[in-house]
């Protein structure tokens, strides 16, 4: 099929149920993947980029997953013209955006799907961008009832859902507040894309005081809470009985965390609290983690240093390979513990969110099942009572049923101990 034939739709529905828009870069690729493999023939898809000649690269490739992939629409749009991007946006119920770094190629997707009324969902940890669409598009998009979920990849679902799943729990079934949740990683085996590396130094580069910021991505108008700076020296994790270092993504994840329970009217506690660090051996390793992170900081601010070391960093478009995506995990230990009442000691809640693939190949099963929940779950959503229009988060966009689906996808998110009285 040609580039920008469209699909028939029933009923007068748009051609498409998903458009993703990026295809032909490493996330991209593997969002494609996912879809061809899981889902093709069950919805109506296409990709979307703006060099034909790779558009089709990416389909033949696809062709061997699936050989009904060699019908795949292509739709040709480019960042710099908006009127293909309107063009493109109009055409789906949802579009998976995985070209960045956003800050530089984002808002025009954004921009076309408040207008044109489609969800949109992406993979970005681009907290100073998010930031910035939340003050544009946040109001117009919640008057349309339409939803913008950014990080809707390994960042930040996780993170968002696993916290989200410790503090219903507490609601729920032990009838208490949350005073504080703590997401350790326990286990990561991963590798780094150029496109990371591109989207890390930008951030760092120019939005340092917006990523300093650990309420940055809350309503302007939202009371702040007491959580302070992220995790730069070890530390010790009492209710693991571990050591602990700074774990880099809790820079964006802990943010996306208390937007969702600012976005809920704090109802997760009182005072609640998040934050993330890395399990380590012993208090000698979190120190080496510790000199690690600071070393990679320093990286990403200095020029020279990137380009003394530069040369042996993936390039955009590069990534890990399939043979040692294949050798990737990760885990979160969620640690929970409930506030204190009156002739109650605090509850501790335990949950492990993790998944036996990669980081990459966690985003597009994220990503595509964020996409699926507001494509064809709709009716479960509205069940569910999760919120409707403006930029949102993955929890309260699409909570429990993301959950499920991200559950029937393989990702583990499971109590541990489900409540122990604190020490």
């Amino acid at each position: 099929m040609a580039a920008q034939d469209t699909a028939t739709a029933p009923g007068g529905a748009r051609p498409y149920q998903i458009i993703v828009w990026g295809a032909t870069g490493y996330t991209g690729r593997l969002v494609c993947e996912r879809l061809a493999t899981e889902y093709q023939g069950k919805c109506r898809w296409a990709m979307a980029g703006r060099n034909e000649g790779k558009l089709r690269a990416v389909r033949n490739d696809l062709e061997k997953i699936d050989a009904r992939c060699k019908d795949v629409p292509l739709i040709i749009a480019d960042a710099e013209d908006q009127a293909s991007i309107d063009k493109m946006v109009a055409q789906t119920e949802v579009i998976i955006a995985t070209a960045g770094p956003f800050a530089l190629c984002g808002e025009c997707i954004v921009d076309a799907s408040v207008r044109m009324g489609t969800h949109y969902c992406d993979v970005t940890g681009e907290t100073p961008w998010v930031r910035g669409i939340i003050r544009k598009y946040h109001d117009a998009a919640k008057d349309r009832g339409v939803n913008i979920v950014p990080f809707c990849g390994q960042d930040s679902v996780p993170s968002d859902i696993g916290a989200w799943f410790v503090v219903n729990h507490m609601k729920t079934k032990l009838g208490r507040k949350c005073a504080r949740v703590e997401g350790v990683i326990t286990k990561l085996k991963a590798g780094l894309s150029g496109g990371t590396l591109k989207t890390i130094s930008l951030m760092v580069s120019k939005d340092s005081a917006v990523i300093a910021d650990p309420y940055c991505l809350d309503p302007p108008e939202s009371r702040r809470g007491s959580d302070g700076p992220d995790q730069i020296c070890p530390a010790y994790q009492k209710e693991l009985g571990v050591w602990t270092g700074p774990f880099l993504g809790g820079g964006f994840n802990t943010r996306v965390v208390r937007r969702s329970n600012a976005l809920l009217g704090h109802v997760y506690g009182d005072d609640f609290k998040y934050t993330e660090s890395w399990s380590q051996g012993s208090w000698l390793k979190a120190c080496m983690l510790t000199l690690l992170v600071m070393f990679v900081m320093s990286y990403f601010k200095s020029r020279f240093l990137q380009w003394l070391f530069g040369r042996w960093a993936p390039k955009p478009g590069e990534g890990p390979s399939r043979e040692e995506r294949s050798k990737g995990l990760w885990e979160f230990c969620m640690v929970g513990v409930t506030q204190e009442e009156a002739g109650a000691k605090p509850t501790i809640v335990k949950a492990t969110v993790g998944d036996p693939h990669d980081p990459y190949t966690s985003t597009a099963i994220m990503v595509v099942e964020s996409a699926l929940c507001m494509s064809m779950e709709q009716d479960g959503l509205k069940k569910a009572g999760v919120m409707r229009g403006g930029v949102l988060t993955p929890a309260t966009a699409m909570g429990p049923v993301l959950l499920d689906r991200l559950r029937n996808a393989g990702v583990t998110i499971a109590l541990q101990e489900p409540g122990t009285e604190a020490q």
